[in-house]
This record gives structure tokens, C-alpha cells and sequence, in this order.
């Protein structure tokens, strides 16, 4: 029973987890990457673990070697999935592709998916097993984006149902006589897996504040452990009493993950002014940062070596002006070294990072990363190391400039609107608009933080100029293809 319950407590949930980061737009994040692996590792893991329950219960004949055998099942099932995912599957789904219906592919793969869970239970296994396997089958083939795309809405709708059937199998009246056992045991289940969940990283030389982020994400209970818990339940092991005692505290730490998942920045913030993070989990250190000979001066901070930070680096190197490179993927430093570039590992939204660096001596600091809340707290403490600094910040979104400006950045980049931009351009280039009222109209739109393309004040319409002379029947944001 207690392994059983280990496995209940250890699975999280992918389905929240993943879509919150991606609303959040931290996904990329060093947390949401590490939150990502884990969570893929962890749904593998539920293979073995539906498989070894039979001998937990003591319902397998042969002890050891029963355990043995059916650890040698989920084996051949996993070769069974692995060919037919090379082979069957994307010829099949080919050959229904050429009769160009959406109908007939969409019905071909929930025909592979039903298929694949009865094949799986008439082995041994169970039907959610079955299920899992059968993901993995379409998501191996070619066609593996269309097919999700075609089952996104279904996937809505059965996620919704899943977490109401969840919901009514929680007895409201055990909520309303332990209550201090229900929200105990939420505290003690995320606390204790947001620690365990962050020795990783931290052993992996992550900062004290990846790591505890990365631990957050992935600290509640997932929706693998309800079927887990149901198995466990029909087998023997787990009580009744036990399985009331576990389905609230699940559900619960599922209800908390969205509010922990938006405001774990600001959490982790808060412990860091009350524990040294970066005392206890320091993270690796690179000793050439540390031991620079002949410091830099007058030179620019590339946070962030990803493919905004390397066309940047290419640039400086063709102009020969100095830069330095800090990111926080150890394999990605590793590279950049070995072709020569001045990459760094660390995390530059602390301060001694950023002071082994040299940002006091530094000309500009180009935030080129994709964690929001990173970079604004890098934008912070670089100000406030160097107020003369010139700081560069890449955001994903046009509402995060007024938070970023106010912070200290001097310019901020959103991607969203820059692509519209460049867009707009290359339409109205074609239109063989001059050149000339085009970067006019561009200028005027970032000079004004792109309130025109925002639709905010004004109507959307870009600002006007300064003024306007009279002779001029048109707006100033008219643009007249050239003859």
C-alpha cells in the first residue's frame, strides 16, 4: 500500500501544468522547461506502474517472477507500440489521406486509438494503459500534428468531463469534517514534492530560483494517480477510508495549481528576501566569469543565447564589439564555447551574476529571453547595479512594455507587434509605397508604444504629427502608392 501511495503522490498533472505555462508564456522558461521533463517523464513511468500493480496486490502467481513477467509484457507491449507506429500506422494513415477526407482521418485515428487500448487490455493491461500506448502510436507517426489538431476539441470536452467525474466521486461531507486533513495534507503533498521536485535542477546546478519554480510547477497531484487510485482500490490496496482521504486532497492540489503557477514568481521573490536562495542552492559557477584577467569595458550583455541572441552576437562579432553571453541551459554554453563564443552559465536575474559580468562597467544589456517575469527582474536589478546602463528588453507581449519601461528598460521589443510591422511593411512595399512614409509610419507607431495598432486611444489610428499643414487633404497616417 505505501508504494502505491508513493506512486499516487509522485505523478503530477501535464494537463494543467502545460497549458498554464503556455498561457503564461513560460514555457520556454529555464522552470518550464525543467517542469516539461518531468512531466513526460512521468507519464512513461505510468506504464510500468498500472503494470506492477497486479503483483502489489498479491494477485499475480509467482512472486519475483511474476513481477518479471509482466515487467516483460509492458517490454513486448512497448516494441508492439514501437512497430506499429514505424510501419502500420503512417501507411495506413497515408493511404486514407489520399481520399482527401477530414471525416475519414479523423475517424482513422480514433479507430487506431480504440483499437490500440483493446489490443493493450486483451494483453493483461488496462484500458487507460491502452489509451496512453495509443498517443504515443499517432504522435510517432508523420500525421501526428493534423491528428491533433482534428482531436483538440475532443480533448477539451473529455478533460472537462474527466475533472467532473473527479469531482463527484469527492465526498462533500468528509471536506466538511476534516477540514484540517484535507488542506494538511494539500500543504504537506505540494510543500514536500516542490522541495524533492527542486533538488534536481539544483543538483543539475540550477539557481535556488529555477529550481524552487520548477518544483512549484509540478508539486500537485495528477489526473494518472485517479486512475492509479481506482486500479489500486478494485485490486485491495488502498482502503476506502484512504482512497476519500486521498481524492480531495488531489483534487484540491489541482484547484491551487493555476493561482501557484501565476503567482510563483512573486512567492519565490517574497522567500528570497526572508532565505539567501542563492546561498543555499547557489548553482554552478563558471570559473572563467569569475577569474577574467582583464575585465571588459564598454561592452554588451546578451541574456539569453537563443536564436534572437545569437544573430545579435554574430552582429557585435562583425563589428568587433565586445559582448558577453549568459544563459542558463548548460548544454547550450557548452556549444557556444566550443565555437568560440564568450557564453557564460548562470542566472543573470541575480545580482552576482550580473556583478561578474561586469554590468557596471557595461555599455548596453540586451534581454533577449522568453520568461517574463525574468525579465523584468533582470531589467530591475541591472538598473539598479548601473543607472547609466542601456537596456534592450524582448517581450512576447505589447502589455508588458509600460511594466518593463517603469522597471528601467529603455527599449522594449514585443514580438507580436514587430511581426505585424514587418508585415505591414512588406505589404505596403509591394504596393510600391515609398520607403520613406513607410519607416515614417513605423517610427510613429514604436514612438508611441503602438497605441495604433492597439486600437486603444485614438481608434485605433496612428498618432498624428506634431502638425499638419493645411495643403495636406489627407490624414498624416495616409500612405499613397508611388507612381
Amino acid at each position: 500500500m505505501a508504494v502505491l501511495v508513493g506512486f499516487l503522490v509522485a505523478l503530477s498533472s501535464t494537463a494543467i501544468v502545460l497549458k498554464g505555462l503556455a498561457d503564461l508564456g513560460e514555457i520556454d522558461a529555464p522552470h518550464g522547461r525543467l517542469a516539461t521533463g518531468v512531466l513526460v517523464f512521468q507519464d512513461l513511468c505510468v506504464v510500468p506502474m498500472m503494470l506492477v500493480l497486479p503483483s502489489l496486490a498479491g494477485q499475480s502467481a509467482g512472486g519475483a517472477a511474476g513481477l518479471l513477467l509482466a515487467l516483460g509484457k509492458a517490454v513486448l507491449v512497448v516494441i508492439g507500440v514501437l512497430v506499429l507506429a514505424r510501419t502500420v500506422v503512417p501507411r495506413a494513415l497515408a493511404e486514407i489521406l489520399k481520399t482527401r477526407s477530414r471525416e475519414l482521418f479523423l475517424i482513422a485515428v480514433i479507430l487506431v486509438g480504440t483499437l490500440t487500448a483493446l489490443g493493450t487490455a486483451a494483453a493483461g493491461a488496462s484500458l487507460a494503459l491502452g489509451a496512453f500506448l495509443a498517443g504515443l502510436v499517432i504522435s510517432e507517426s508523420d500525421y501526428g500534428h493534423q491528428a491533433m489538431a482534428e482531436l483538440l476539441p475532443f480533448r477539451d470536452v473529455f478533460i472537462s468531463l474527466f475533472f467532473v467525474t473527479v469531482g463527484m466521486l469527492v465526498q462533500v461531507d468528509f471536506l466538511r469534517e476534516h477540514p484540517v486533513l484535507a488542506l494538511g495534507g494539500v500543504a504537506l503533498v505540494m510543500g514536500g514534492k516542490t522541495l524533492l521536485a527542486a533538488v534536481g535542477p539544483a543538483l543539475m546546478g540550477y539557481s535556488g530560483r529555477v529550481a524552487l519554480l520548477a518544483g512549484l510547477s509540478v508539486s500537485q497531484i495528477g489526473e494518472f494517480s485517479f486512475v492509479l487510485a481506482r486500479e489500486g482500490r478494485g485490486a485491495g490496496l488502498l482502503a476506502e477510508g484512504l482512497y476519500q482521504t486521498f481524492l480531495p486532497i488531489a483534487v484540491l492540489t489541482m484547484l491551487v495549481t493555476p493561482f501557484l503557477l501565476q503567482g510563483g514568481p512573486g512567492i519565490i521573490d517574497r522567500l528570497e528576501r526572508l532565505v539567501p536562495l542563492g546561498r543555499l542552492l547557489p548553482g554552478l559557477r563558471s570559473e572563467a566569469m569569475a577569474t577574467a584577467d582583464q575585465p571588459l569595458t564598454d561592452h554588451v550583455i546578451i541574456a539569453g543565447y537563443g536564436l534572437n541572441g545569437r544573430n545579435l552576437a554574430a552582429a557585435l562579432r562583425s563589428i568587433q564589439a565586445p559582448y558577453l553571453i549568459v544563459e542558463l541551459n548548460a548544454q547550450t554554453v557548452q556549444q557556444a564555447r566550443a565555437r568560440g563564443e564568450p557564453a557564460f552559465y548562470g542566472d543573470a536575474t541575480r545580482e552576482e551574476i550580473l556583478r561578474a559580468l561586469g554590468v557596471e562597467r557595461a555599455r548596453m544589456l540586451v534581454v533577449a529571453i522568453s520568461d517574463p517575469t525574468a525579465t523584468r527582474r533582470m531589467v530591475r536589478v541591472a538598473r539598479g547595479l548601473n543607472p547609466g546602463i542601456y537596456i534592450i528588453a524582448r517581450t512576447r507581449y505589447v502589455v508588458e512594455i509600460p511594466e518593463l519601461t517603469r522597471l528601467g528598460a529603455d527599449v522594449v521589443i514585443p514580438e507580436e507587434f514587430e511581426t505585424s510591422i514587418e508585415i505591414f511593411a512588406r505589404v505596403l512595399a509591394h504596393y510600391n509605397v515609398p520607403r520613406s512614409d513607410i519607416d515614417d509610419l513605423v517610427d510613429r507607431i514604436r514612438a508611441s508604444h503602438y497605441e495604433a495598432l492597439r486600437g486603444g486611444d485614438g481608434a485605433g489610428r496612428p498618432p498624428s504629427r506634431p502638425s499638419r499643414e493645411k495643403s495636406s487633404p489627407r490624414p498624416a497616417c495616409a500612405l499613397r502608392p508611388a507612381r
